[in-house]
């Protein structure tokens, strides 16, 4: 029964008890229409992070940046 107990907290570590999100990250930027630079990320996250936070395009003086992430 002892050897139960103490194998109990060892399984919360294995992979697959947790949901993990690998997402990609692809930020672009426009100056008058024309793309200038393109960076890519991953990023691992607890939680889906497709959210209007990680979704977004800003416009500042001439340069468009949109950032586009999708979780799979």
């Amino acid at each position: 029964m002892k050897k139960l107990v103490l194998l109990l907290p060892l399984a919360a570590l294995l992979p697959g008890c947790q949901k993990e999100y690998q997402c990609t990250q692809v930020i672009t930027k426009h100056i008058n229409g024309v793309e200038i630079d393109k960076e890519q990320h991953n990023i691992y996250s607890d939680h889906c992070i497709t959210s209007s936070c990680f979704n977004y395009e800003q416009t500042i003086n001439d340069t468009l940046i949109v950032c586009k992430t999708t979780c799979k």
